[in-house]
């Protein structure tokens, strides 16, 4: 038995961690739950409605559909994604899993009973097979009831409970919704009726979990790294059945940019169906985690409809969510004599640009090795217009964690993103492959 602590909570496990975090993120379906558990951990949420994950059922893929199929280890997508999400949470070490709830029991009767009549009334009455697919709904849904009847027991019970003769409640409505939910543990949850429920009603039956904070960071600073060998087309090692099928990073941005101009774009922001994740022209959950990493978009990972995407600029191009300048942008930029005098601040962490007549341009630090790179540079401001060895800033911030290559990517997204606000910086840091150190064609010293 495995025992972790996160100095708030302990978190025990009995079986051995079987798989890497590159595993999970090498496949979007693992790496959507992922995001969707970090984005709850950083908005202080401990509970997940199932619909939350099947996001409209896109996981009907061909290769999921045939997985669940040759292996029979699942007998429907959602009892897959749930059990999935329930994995990776324990072998990542992520935290544990406390209850999975039914809400409201009086409404999983109604949905269930309005369901079967809709499904009813799709059949068309000309196909041949109609009275097939009748013997096959009626069997569907007189499952669906006799999960709801076993769960009528423990439902019954709570009523007596909560509402017997002598009790005195002082909220009725609190009570009633206290009533209603029907609650199973972690260990219980697979032999429950609740797992045939999720199939009709996802959006009433809700998770709850508890995370381990330090984890959480770690792996986070994980997905950092493996979305920069993304961005570089670095081969995943041991993962070859991901490396067929993998399309050039620059040809991805290219898709996507393609996929975006068939949306509409109001303002800076585009609201970005679900069926993305069925687009097999690039992988939509690694390219939107590289551009939201990268400042270039934000998003709540979250949201139950559609992703509502904001774009830091427009019009959307490859060049411009890569943070490159057109030359014909270029052409209208300022005289490159113009100086800047910098300052760096850690919260938030941003760096200003001030130019000679006292205008500002903060630029924001986005991502983890980004923020730690430049805290090292402008530490001391003495040093600050040094030549800085990458091995040695990797060294400080610990070889194991950040890369000589995490460290030059970071310094190059940074320059990317500088020039993106200011078109005639176009290298606030020159760097080869061993150092880097400002440039003082476009800085002052002082």
């Amino acid at each position: 038995m495995e025992t972790l602590s996160d100095g708030q909570n302990t978190f025990e496990y009995e079986e051995e961690q079987l798989y890497e975090a590159e595993d999970y993120l090498s496949r979007d379906f693992e790496f959507l739950i992922i995001q969707l558990i970090l984005e709850a951990h950083s908005a202080g949420k401990n509970t997940f409605a199932i619909g939350n994950l099947i996001k409209m059922n896109h996981w009907d893929t061909h290769y999921i559909r045939d997985e669940i199929t040759d292996t029979n280890d699942h007998w429907s997508i959602e009892s897959m994604v749930l059990e999935t999400f329930f994995f990776i949470i324990e072998d990542l070490r992520l935290g544990r899993i406390e209850n999975v709830t039914l809400t409201h029991y009086s409404d999983a009767m109604e949905r269930v009973a309005e369901n079967a009549i809709k499904a009813g009334f799709n059949l068309q009455s000309s196909n041949n097979e109609v009275r097939f697919e009748i013997q096959e709904l009626a069997m569907r849904y007189n499952a669906m009831i006799n999960n709801l009847t076993l769960l009528r027991i423990p439902y019954n019970k709570q009523q007596d409970e909560i509402f017997k003769a002598g009790n005195n409640v002082a909220d009725w409505q609190e009570a009633r919704q206290k009533a209603e939910r029907i609650e199973e543990s972690r260990m219980n949850v697979i032999r429950s009726p609740l797992m045939d429920l999720i199939v009709e009603v996802p959006e009433l039956v809700e998770i709850s979990f508890t995370l381990n904070s330090k984890k959480i960071k770690e792996l986070t600073q994980k997905i950092g790294k493996f979305l920069t060998g993304f961005s570089q087309n670095v081969q995943i090692k041991n993962l070859p059945q991901f490396q067929e099928k993998r399309v050039e990073f620059a040809k991805q941005i290219e898709n996507f940019c393609a996929y975006l101009d068939k949306l509409n774009l109001i303002g800076t922001t585009i609201n970005i169906p679900f069926s993305i994740l069925r687009d097999e022209s690039f992988e939509a959950v690694k390219i939107l985690s590289y551009l939201k990493n990268q400042g270039q978009i934000d998003f709540d990972w979250t949201k139950n409809d559609h992703w509502s995407v904001s774009f830091g600029s427009t019009p959307i191009t490859p060049q411009s969510l890569l943070g490159l300048v057109d030359d014909s942008k270029k052409s209208l930029a300022p005289n490159d004599k113009i100086k800047y005098n910098l300052s760096f601040s850690t919260q938030p962490c941003h760096l200003t640009l001030t130019s000679t007549d006292g205008k500002e341009i903060k630029i924001n630090v986005q991502g983890q090795v980004q923020k730690e790179v430049l805290r090292v540079i402008f530490k001391n401001a003495n040093r600050a217009f040094d030549d800085w060895s990458l091995y040695d800033i990797s060294e400080i911030l610990g070889s194991e964690d950040v890369s000589v290559k995490a460290v030059a990517n970071a310094i190059y997204q940074f320059n990317l993103k500088v020039q993106r606000s200011l078109p005639e910086v176009q290298r606030l840091f020159e760097y080869n492959h061993s150092s880097a150190r400002l440039n003082t064609k476009y800085v002052n010293r002082s």
